[in-house]
C-alpha cells in the first residue's frame, strides 16, 4: 500500500511516519517517544488539518537507525470531530491499491517483559528485600482512587493511590485490583529503558 505524498503527521509534537493507515487506526513508525495515554495524533495533508484521539494498541522495537532506537507502533483513533474524520477517510482513499486496515505490529526477537511478566517467579532465597522495600507515600490519601502508580527509586519501591491512569517515567500505573503487580515490578526493575517503554505501553493500552 501507497501512501499519498505528502501526509505529515506527529503525536504531542513528536514526528511520526505513517506506514499504514484505515479509518479506524494506523501504523506508526517513529525514534521519539511520546505521550501514551491520552495521546492525539495530527495530521496535515493538501492544506487540511486533522487531530484524533491515538489510543496506543501495541509498540514494538524495530531496530535501530543511525545508532538510534526505531519503534513500531499501532493506534487506534477515536471519536473525533466530523472534518477530521472526513481527512482520514480522504487520505484512506487516496492510497493505492485500496487501504486495508492496520495490522498491529508483532513483535520480532526476545520478547523480554512479555517473558519476565508471564513466567511464574521463583521462590527467592532469605529476606526478598525487593518486596519489603515498597512503601506507600506518606502525603498520599487512598480516598477511593481506582489506581496505584509505582515509582522505582533509588531506595526502592514507592506506591500512591492516584485517580489518573498515566504512566510515570520511573514506574508504571495499573488499576488497584491488578493481580500481577510483583511480576510487573520485578520485570521494571530489571529490564533496560526500551523493554520498560514497552511494558509501559502495554499496561497503558490494557487500561484502555
Amino acid at each position: 500500500m501507497s501512501l499519498p505524498a505528502g501526509v505529515e503527521a506527529s503525536i504531542g509534537g513528536v514526528r511520526v511516519t505513517l506506514i499504514n493507515v484505515s479509518t479506524i487506526g494506523a501504523l506508526l513508525e517513529h525514534q521519539d517517544r511520546f505521550t501514551i495515554l491520552g495521546a492525539r495524533i495530527h495530521l496535515q495533508w493538501q492544506g487540511r488539518e486533522a487531530e484524533l484521539p491515538a489510543k496506543v494498541v501495541r509498540t514494538a522495537i524495530m531496530g535501530r537507525r543511525e545508532g538510534r532506537v526505531v519503534y513500531h507502533t499501532g493506534i487506534q483513533f477515536g471519536p473525533s470531530d466530523p472534518a477530521s474524520e472526513s481527512l482520514i477517510e480522504a487520505i484512506v482513499h487516496s492510497a493505492e491499491p485500496h487501504v486495508q486496515p492496520a495490522a498491529e505490529p508483532q513483535f520480532s526477537g526476545d520478547d523480554t517483559w512479555t517473558r519476565r511478566i508471564r513466567t511464574p517467579l521463583a521462590a527467592d532465597e532469605g529476606e526478598d528485600t525487593w518486596v519489603r522495600r515498597i512503601k506507600t507515600r506518606a502525603t498520599n490519601d487512598d480516598n477511593g482512587s481506582p489506581y496505584i502508580r509505582f515509582h522505582l527509586t533509588p531506595s526502592g519501591w514507592t506506591k500512591e493511590f492516584v485517580t489518573s491512569p498515566a504512566q510515570p517515567h520511573d514506574g508504571f500505573t495499573v488499576a488497584r485490583d491488578a493481580a500481577d503487580s510483583a511480576a510487573l515490578q520485578r520485570a521494571f526493575e530489571n529490564a533496560d529503558d526500551e523493554t520498560r517503554y514497552r511494558l509501559q505501553c502495554a499496561i497503558a493500552a490494557k487500561l484502555g
